[in-house]
C-alpha cells in the first residue's frame, strides 16, 4: 500500500482549510477506500477524516424539506 498522511480536523473551518491546502480526499470510515488503496486502485497522498466535525452531524426540517448532514448516523 502506498504511503499517505491521515489528518483529522475537528471543525468545519479546519476541514475546509485542510482540504484546500492539501488537496486531500475525505474519508468517513474507509471501508471502501482502504481495500482499494491496498491494491493501488485509489492513489492518494492525503486522507482527511471528517468523522470528528460536529457541524456535519445534523438533521434539519424546514417547511417541506429535511436536510441530513453528511456525518449523521442513525
Amino acid at each position: 500500500m502506498q504511503d499517505f498522511d491521515f489528518l483529522r480536523p475537528e471543525s468545519l473551518g479546519e476541514l475546509i482549510k485542510t482540504l484546500d491546502e492539501t488537496g486531500g480526499r475525505v474519508v468517513a470510515g474507509g471501508t471502501d477506500i482502504i481495500p482499494r488503496m491496498r491494491h493501488n486502485l485509489f492513489p492518494v497522498s492525503v486522507l482527511v477524516d471528517a468523522s470528528n466535525v460536529p457541524e456535519l452531524e445534523f438533521i434539519e426540517e424546514n417547511d417541506d424539506q429535511i436536510t441530513v448532514g453528511a456525518m449523521t448516523t442513525h
